[in-house]
């Protein structure tokens, strides 16, 4: 796996612990090769196993999705198994593998990095922006 990949995965994990690290709910744990981050809310997208290992074979890929239905067992929300398929040992088919786990492909995703971030767009006449936050609620308005 090459630095943007495993750049990308980082980002990504750290992403979900800041999302969902105020939830009531929120619970993390995990093995050395899958961090699981859970917000206890019965939304899939918001609880994760994301895988983190390299060079991973069809066998231990099952045998990580079997782990992370068995940690998950008692935590009665709907979740998301998260691998890329630069992580896997060449000619593994994740679909498979997974399938053998009793999980199923749900959302490909791409990962990405920017070089540069551009300036944002000009303010919008009416448009208002609301970042959530827990307290104080932050806002912003165009008129």
């Amino acid at each position: 796996m090459n630095d943007d990949v495993a750049f990308s995965i980082s980002q990504f994990r750290d992403a979900w612990r800041l999302m969902c690290g105020a939830c009531p709910g929120y619970l993390t744990g995990g093995a050395s090769d899958v961090d699981y981050i859970f917000s206890g809310l019965p939304i899939p997208f918001f609880n994760a196993a994301i895988v983190g290992a390299r060079d991973i074979s069809r066998d231990a890929l099952t045998t990580m999705g079997l782990a992370a239905r068995a940690w998950a067992a008692d935590r009665h929300v709907p979740w998301m198994f998260i691998v890329t398929h630069e992580a896997l040992a060449p000619g593994v088919d994740a679909a498979s593998a997974l399938d053998s786990a009793g999980l199923t492909g749900l959302l490909p995703l791409t990962g990405m990095r920017a070089q540069r971030v551009g300036p944002p767009p000009p303010d919008i006449p009416g448009m208002q922006l609301e970042v959530p936050a827990m307290t104080p609620v932050v806002r912003r308005s165009w008129t």
